[in-house]
């Protein structure tokens, strides 16, 4: 839901239109799932004063998952940690126990996309290469041990002209990055 807070809502035959998360008066958004568990962020810190118009920038977001349900009185939520690349209201996806999203990065550096493990927090932060961007809307898939990203040109004249699809074999992220502090 993209009203002014930002909700997770979940819509079932009998019972309508419920928030599942988060509590209210909170906000949560880039909501993913693959039908096992399901995986969010949770924006803290939300200056509705002082923001831009769209008023979606947070002081942090946390990142929380849960086995996947539809019914709100059943979420066992649970905190990965406190994203340090993200401020703004994101997209993620959820497979194979990881979560992805496009991490913020100071202009004119194109965005990454940070991937992390759900059950302990480890990250890994994927970059297009250079003179390369991710697409919007990456990333396009990831399950069955791999992430699929779109990836374009970054400079004229093609810049935004999709040129690949790059295809990332999860057991072959290498060494994290690091954990995502709690």
């Amino acid at each position: 839901s993209w009203d002014f807070d930002l909700t997770v809502q979940v819509v079932t035959a009998g019972q309508g239109v419920r928030r599942l998360v988060p509590a209210p008066g909170g906000d949560a958004h880039a909501f993913g799932t693959d039908g096992i568990e399901m995986a969010w962020l949770e924006g803290i810190g939300r200056d509705r004063q002082n923001s831009p118009a769209d008023g979606n920038i947070f002081t942090t977001n946390e990142l929380y998952t849960a086995p996947y349900t539809t019914d709100p009185a059943r979420v066992q939520r649970r905190l990965v940690g406190r994203l340090p690349d993200l401020r703004t209201v994101s997209s993620g996806a959820l497979g194979d126990g990881y979560y992805l999203y496009p991490s913020s990065n100071p202009w004119p550096q194109p965005f990454s996309i940070t991937v992390v493990r759900l059950r302990d927090g480890a990250y890994w932060r994927l970059h297009p290469g250079e003179g390369f961007e991710w697409t919007p809307g990456a990333p396009v898939w990831i399950g069955h041990g791999e992430i699929a990203l779109g990836r374009s040109f970054l400079v004229a004249p093609q810049r935004g002209e999709l040129r690949s699809l790059q295809r990332i074999r999860l057991d072959a992220l290498g060494t994290p990055d690091g954990v995502l502090p709690r």
